[in-house]
């Protein structure tokens, strides 16, 4: 299958260094990094780059750094300890501040981040140092939310950050609530569950909120105690309460997730030597303090011979000597990266952790002719789980013949593991008798479509395969009940799984699958037919020919550097497709560029913009959100001024934004919003209104040519969040905006 135009450009800006243009050159130079571990570095070479190309996709910071000059990690994701004092150590966990710096070093390095915040003690908890009042972990969780924000990851993305909290710490409601109005937005959220709140849950039972740390006086008034354990109970709730907490919010915008510690300590290979209390930024790795992620998948629609016919079959031979070479590629990275820090590098070392995992199972089984939510397609998993098990904890057996078993291997201990025992008896004896060379838990990533229940079943048939815990999130519709919602997370305790993540569109985030549009498209009553064409997003192979309808439009803005005018065209086609059995006709934008010989230091980076939004519109992606992407970016050379806000009374203020690259992208919109595509919010319209080309009354467009100085305000306020200028003051105990007139908050 050629490449798509799309996934070429990702290769070149993510991945692609120097003159390498192919996946091809990336292959060589990956393969060419990590064989310089082995005895035969040429004949390795060609071993790993023949891995490669057969369907071994290493994560991505191996493809992006290995073999480069660039000091960046070749491991993913981190798990960071993180202490209950501000500035020293306690209790084998670095202060918090301390934490806040390694975590920021990693990230810097190209690392993700998990924590878990409950050593830190409860709001309102006493602090003997200082005879004050503790703040609690959501205070501190802000600033390194702050902190993941301002720090830019190995080159040009931010980091990403999984929070932790269990549920019987004294502050798991305010945890639990804390991204209701979108706060938090570096972090994702999980709440750490035992086996006991699980039973309180389902007899309906008491729970203790407790901590080490001693409440504060009023909270030792109102009856907080101390229990024999040591543990000072804060309060008791009941725990289907706080289970009702969880799901409801889970249910409302997706978060916090669910991570049944008790379930993956009990499964550790490692669990004589080592704790889990959090995970990787995606949940699919459990990890202990200063823990990594050293991950690779492999691509199973590779093996997958004769796809599509009767004769279509799994070649589990050859997948099988892939793993062999990818647990060997895998093992190297540890030897060849660069670690952010010395406590990350002898846990590596130490342990050598590495995950390997698989994709495209989705795929596989459409090419072998399998439903997804069949049984034969459960049965195709479960076989395919155990062979990549089997197979990469052979290979690493070999391993450790030929290079010796991790420094923490206890045969004895290891072999006792609950994972352990589910291996075969001839792998358990060979791994008696000579050690494993890796902690080696396979990871499963893939995120596909079907009923909530069928996603469950797939993920029970896998899970006794997997030695940590799967990438996946359980897509449920908007109308998926609420009881029948909650049920899948005990469904999930209750089949041996070690975690759980929902997806169900929501106002907080929005849809991240969809098959239809958001707003109701011709004949929407009707179930949609197999040979539906969705018109906005049906892809279109390059340019068509003959002409095009256009836009050209003249955008002026000022800037600190003055007023700067630039033209820019928008070019339309008539996209036809079948929705619900019927026919229907829309006008998408499919090509957006720059006329040449305008602004020379301007012309590169907004004719590369238009370039790839182009693409975009061409490939039937969401235009809508590629400029919405674009008006986040942020400079630092103060506020552009373009176009304006049309306030409630009719009139008009200045409308401005936080970069030049943010100004061009609202000028688009604007373009867009007029001829009919986009609606005020800036999102695509529906079927239905496109159909009938409603374009924006003249009363209501937005003058994008007049770029007049700024008003006469003292900036220096917030940004304010109607017209984008920093005019926002606290006037008479209210926001409020000093160019638009916004009125926010009081009190």
């Amino acid at each position: 299958m050629q490449a798509q135009d799309i996934s070429l450009d990702v290769l070149a800006e993510k991945y692609a260094k120097g003159d390498e243009r192919t996946i091809a050159d990336i292959h060589t130079r990956v393969a060419r990094a990590l064989a310089v571990e082995e005895a035969d570095p040429a004949r390795s070479e060609a071993l790993f780059r023949q891995a490669l190309a057969d369907g071994f996709v290493p994560a991505g910071r191996i493809m992006s750094a290995a073999g480069t000059d660039i000091q960046a990690t070749l491991i993913n994701c981190f798990v960071q300890p993180v202490g209950d004092s501000v500035s020293d150590d306690k209790d084998g966990k670095p202060s918090i501040y301390k934490a806040l710096a390694q975590a920021a070093e990693t990230m810097r390095r190209g690392g993700g981040v998990g924590y878990d915040f409950s050593r830190i003690r409860p709001a309102g908890a006493h602090v003997g140092g200082t005879h004050s009042r503790a703040s609690g972990p959501l205070s501190f969780m802000r600033v390194f939310d702050a902190s993941c924000e301002t720090v830019e990851s190995a080159g040009s993305r931010r980091g990403a950050q999984m929070g932790v909290l269990r549920a019987d710490h004294p502050d798991i409601e305010a945890f639990i609530h804390a991204k209701d109005q979108g706060a938090f937005k570096n972090f994702n959220l999980s709440v750490g569950v035992s086996a006991a709140f699980m039973q309180a849950v389902e007899n309906d039972a008491q729970i203790d909120l407790v901590h080490k740390a001693r409440p504060g006086d009023d909270q030792l008034a109102a009856g907080a105690h101390q229990r024999a354990d040591g543990e000072w109970v804060y309060r008791s709730v009941r725990a289907r309460d706080l289970w009702d907490q969880i799901m409801q919010s889970t249910y409302d915008h997706a978060e916090p997730g669910i991570l049944f510690l008790d379930t993956a300590n009990a499964d550790n290979n490692l669990y004589y030597c080592e704790t889990f209390e959090a995970t990787n930024p995606c949940a699919e790795e459990f990890l202990p303090d200063y823990g990594c992620c050293c991950l690779g998948s492999i691509n199973l629609t590779r093996f997958v011979r004769d796809p599509f016919t009767p004769q279509a079959r799994f070649d589990a031979e050859g997948f099988q000597a892939v793993t062999r070479v990818a647990v060997r590629m895998l093992d190297n990275v540890l030897d060849v990266t660069y670690w952010p820090l010395v406590e990350q590098h002898n846990e590596a070392q130490n342990k050598r952790r590495i995950g390997l995992g698989f994709l495209g199972l989705g795929d596989a089984c459409v090419m072998l002719g399998l439903r997804y939510d069949s049984d034969d397609a459960r049965r195709f998993a479960a076989d395919m789980a155990r062979t990549l098990r089997d197979a990469a904890y052979a290979a690493s057996v070999d391993l450790a013949k030929e290079k010796g078993a991790f420094p923490l291997f206890d045969a004895k201990k290891y072999l006792d593991s609950g994972f352990a025992k589910r291996l075969p008896e001839a792998l358990r004896a060979d791994i008696a008798a000579h050690g494993i060379r890796n902690a080696l838990p396979p990871a499963f990533v893939t995120a596909l479509e079907m009923s909530a229940t069928d996603h469950m079943k797939m993920l029970q048939v896998v899970q006794p395969f997997i030695d940590t815990s799967i990438s996946k999130t359980v897509n449920v519709p908007a109308d998926y009940p609420y009881d029948d919602f909650k049920d899948l997370y005990l469904q999930a305790w209750k089949a041996g799984l070690k975690g759980l993540a929902t997806y169900r569109p929501n106002a907080v985030l929005g849809a991240v699958l969809q098959a239809t549009p958001t707003a109701a498209a011709p004949a929407a009553a009707s179930a949609q037919t197999a040979d539906d064409i969705d018109p906005l997003t049906r892809r279109i192979e390059g340019r068509p020919s003959g002409d095009l309808q256009a836009v050209t439009s003249k955008i002026s803005y000022m800037t600190s550097e003055g007023q700067k005018t630039v033209y820019l065209s928008v070019s339309f086609a008539e996209v036809e497709g079948r929705v619900n059995g019927e026919a229907v006709r829309i006008e998408r934008p499919i090509e957006f560029f720059m006329p040449a010989g305008q602004r020379d230091e301007g012309q590169q980076w907004i004719a590369s913009n238009m370039r790839l939004l182009s693409l975009v519109a061409r490939s039937g992606g969401s235009i809508a959100k590629s400029l919405q992407n674009m008006r986040e970016v942020v400079w630092d050379k103060g506020p552009v001024r373009c176009g304006e806000v049309i306030k409630s009374d009719g009139s008009r203020a200045p409308r401005f934004h936080q970069s030049e690259v943010a100004a061009i992208a609202y000028a688009l919109q604007e373009l867009l919003r007029r001829r009919g595509y986009l609606d005020a919010s800036g999102r695509e319209q529906s079927l239905l209104s496109l159909a009938q080309r409603a374009h924006v009354p003249e009363a209501l467009r937005i003058d994008l040519e007049s770029a007049d100085a700024s008003p006469e305000l003292l900036p220096g306020g917030r940004i304010c969040p109607e017209c984008g200028g920093p005019f926002l003051r606290r006037v008479d105990g209210c926001d409020r905006c000093e160019n638009c007139g916004y009125i926010g908050s009081c009190g």
